[in-house]
């Protein structure tokens, strides 16, 4: 897929994926294609996304030099940043390590932290899956990872929760809780001017709301409903009577 052009592995392959989209092919095997690219030719130990992606915004030239000089700056950055988040990953396995104190020979954690570092979000399912365990064992350990801080979890639920290492930045903040009704907002669609979508209420102002008022019981009138459904039952009598002569009938 991509040829030797003179330019060295990395200019090699700017011009391939500029040919490659120039032809009009999907950019995502490409993409996955580099990943491996960059390990066969040794320029990172292990496959890893660095695709330049950014060079592919609107408004970037086509022409082939601005477009390399772009899509190489592009891959600075997602180095840089991929980079950073590899030291990040590892001071929060570090941290975790810390924190999991002495363990016994036996013990889980060590590996458990290890799984954490290498998947962003882990089950409880699923770390029971790579351990070894059962899913009770899975789901203590992690609740104690949380008691001492080490993981975050980060799906607002009380079932099928994800957990993140603690270290990895604001996880919590990343992910968006559930949404919550409104107190005091009716049911359905709100209208643009409900009061309760528009503006919050101050704490001091729901203390000072009225209490709410009891409704006196409304009696209702069932009067013409029991009409009605008398003259029902008397139709359906007639009806089954007419029925049961007309089979007699039919079977002299």
């Amino acid at each position: 897929m991509i040829s030797h052009q003179g330019g060295g592995p990395i200019l090699d392959a700017g011009i391939a994926f500029h040919r490659w989209l120039q032809a009009g092919h999907l950019r995502a095997p490409f993409c996955a294609a580099l990943s491996r690219y960059w390990h066969s030719h040794d320029i990172l130990r292990t496959p890893l996304i660095l695709t330049g992606i950014e060079a592919l915004a609107p408004g970037t030239p086509w022409e082939i030099e601005p477009w390399l000089c772009r899509w190489l700056d592009a891959l600075l950055t997602e180095t840089r940043d991929t980079h950073d988040l590899l030291h990040q990953l590892e001071r929060a396995r570090t941290q975790a390590l810390e924190k999991c104190g002495v363990q016994r020979r036996h013990s889980r954690a060590p590996q458990a932290v290890n799984v954490l570092a290498i998947q962003p979000l882990v089950s409880a399912s699923m770390l029971a899956d790579r351990l070894g365990m059962s899913m009770k064992s899975a789901l203590q350990l992690l609740s104690a990872f949380q008691d001492r801080g080490i993981v975050v979890e980060v799906t607002h639920r009380r079932a099928h929760r994800l957990f993140g290492l603690a270290g990895m930045g604001a996880l919590r903040d990343v992910v968006k809780p559930p949404t919550r009704p409104v107190p005091g907002r009716k049911r359905g669609r709100p209208r643009k001017d409900d009061p309760f979508t528009t503006q919050s209420i101050p704490e001091e102002e729901i203390t000072q709301l009225l209490p709410p008022t009891r409704l006196d019981p409304v009696q209702f009138d069932y009067e013409d409903l029991a009409a009605a459904m008398k003259q029902a039952d008397e139709a359906m009598l007639r009806s089954s009577r007419l029925i049961a002569r007309l089979k007699g009938q039919k079977a002299s």
